[in-house]
């Protein structure tokens, strides 16, 4: 058995330097006062006289000690500060990212070509990590978009699986802790640029992770979110991750995982978008009578129906 062992209690000179600066200026006039007031007391005395004039010495002399303990401290406050401005952002364990880390970092050039996670990496500058920007983001199509968000979250260490096409009852990834059954957040991902994203989805993302007893829910978006739903959001078990949130979250990756991710999205063609319930490239269709041009599914009319609206410039 483990005997308990009394730990060694700090020293006064060890208590004392503890204080920050303006503690040990507090405690420094609070001796002078207490010396004075004793020297006081003694000098009343004969008997007592030198030893009052001793002390009345020797509290000056702790003033001025006391004193520049604390211009000491204060000096150590302002480099600890000046240190914890240029080390290191602490780490988010949630996301893997460095809180509110927002420097800029390049772009990937010829981001329409397709290119290997090893040459990606052969091009990625030393001294500073290039991933997915956001114009090439907002570029990806929307089935794209969501292989991008579930291949950042299994960089992350989380098991990422894509619902199947169809019917995806509001969730397009869920994640999972390895070697857990039940997973632990649902995905809702939306390729949208031009349009915000309202409360109203994010409300149907609440719904469908209450119901699923879920612990929490996340949005991700190539775009925006209006103010209600970042409001809405804030009060219940849902993160929202806008188009640049999800560039500097990659940006903090290492070089390696965003040279994978930058791949796999400009792996192929990228732009043209898929069908939602066939899973396969759609084609460009002219609308009737001049109307405005459409992107329909290849198995048109042999079943599936399934048309979207041409992207407009910015999306």
């Amino acid at each position: 058995m483990t005997r308990n062992r009394r730990r060694p209690q700090p020293s006064n000179l060890e208590a004392l330097l503890a204080l920050p600066w303006w503690g040990r200026a507090l405690a420094g006039l609070v001796v002078f006062v207490g010396m004075r007031i004793v020297a006081a007391a003694l000098q009343a005395s004969p008997l007592t006289v030198f030893l009052a004039t001793l002390i009345r010495n020797l509290s000056g002399f702790a003033l001025a000690l006391f004193a520049l303990l604390s211009v000491v401290g204060l000096v150590q406050e302002w480099a600890a500060k000046r240190r914890t401005v240029t080390a290191p952002k602490p780490v988010d364990p949630w996301h893997n990212v460095p809180w509110s880390d927002t420097r800029p970092l390049p772009s990937p050039s010829g981001a329409r070509t397709p290119v290997s996670a090893r040459s990606a990496a052969a091009s990625l500058p030393k001294d500073a990590a290039m991933a997915l920007s956001l114009d090439l983001l907002r570029e990806i199509e929307w089935h794209r978009f969501e292989q991008v968000c579930a291949a950042y979250w299994r960089e992350t260490g989380m098991v990422a699986t894509i619902t199947p096409f169809g019917a995806d009852g509001g969730v397009d990834v869920e994640l999972r802790q390895a070697g857990e059954d039940t997973p632990e957040a649902l995905v809702q991902c939306k390729a949208w640029n031009a349009t915000q994203v309202g409360v109203k989805l994010v409300r149907e993302l609440l719904g469908v992770v209450t119901d699923r007893k879920v612990e929490r829910g996340i949005f991700m978006t190539t775009g925006t979110f209006t103010s209600d739903a970042a409001e809405f959001a804030r009060g219940n078990r849902l993160e929202l991750i806008d188009g640049p949130d999800l560039v500097r979250r990659i940006k903090a990756l290492p070089v390696d995982a965003q040279a994978r991710l930058l791949a796999l999205a400009t792996d192929g063609d990228y732009v043209t978008p898929t069908c939602p319930a066939c899973g396969i490239k759609m084609v460009l269709r002219e609308g009737k009578d001049g109307t405005r041009a459409f992107w329909g599914c290849r198995n048109y009319p042999k079943g599936c129906r399934q048309t979207l609206q041409v992207a407009r410039p910015g999306r």
